[in-house]
């Protein structure tokens, strides 16, 4: 059964990110998984520890006001607050929780750093850790 016109433009409409997890699928199979960075999905290839199972659903049950409500788009606050400490301790160095911006993902970020930091044209090189050589 065919899809509606609709449908089918929406699907070649897809959004950048997905456009490109499926370069990346398609890359993959001409140049190999190890020549191949994708910096698409960010899919991980470990699953949850039991832990954040168990404060994800502590946190779906919560019925407290405002607890499933779109937060600020940098992120909440107290989130922010606790990142900068860690990476205060971490690194020795003094961030500001203002200056925290939280992402959905690495793709995310990397969109974020990308674009604020290249303009169009500017040329990326990323080595990857796989491979010859490597111990990973």
């Amino acid at each position: 059964m065919a899809i509606s016109s609709r449908v089918a433009k929406t699907m070649e409409r897809a959004s950048w990110i997905r456009r490109m997890f499926e370069e990346g699928v398609e890359l993959r199979k001409i140049h190999g998984a190890d020549a191949v960075l994708d910096f698409a999905l960010g899919n991980p290839d470990l699953e949850p520890p039991p832990e954040f199972r168990a404060a994800l659903a502590d946190l779906a049950r919560d019925e407290s006001l405002g607890t499933h409500r779109y937060m600020a788009n940098a992120g909440l606050m107290e989130t922010r607050e606790a990142v900068a400490a860690m990476v205060a301790r971490e690194q020795r160095v003094a961030p500001r929780p203002e200056g925290v911006i939280m992402t959905t993902g690495a793709a995310g970020a990397l969109n974020v750093v990308m674009k604020s930091l290249l303009d169009a044209g500017s040329e990326v090189v990323a080595r990857s850790g796989r491979g010859r050589g490597s111990s990973s």
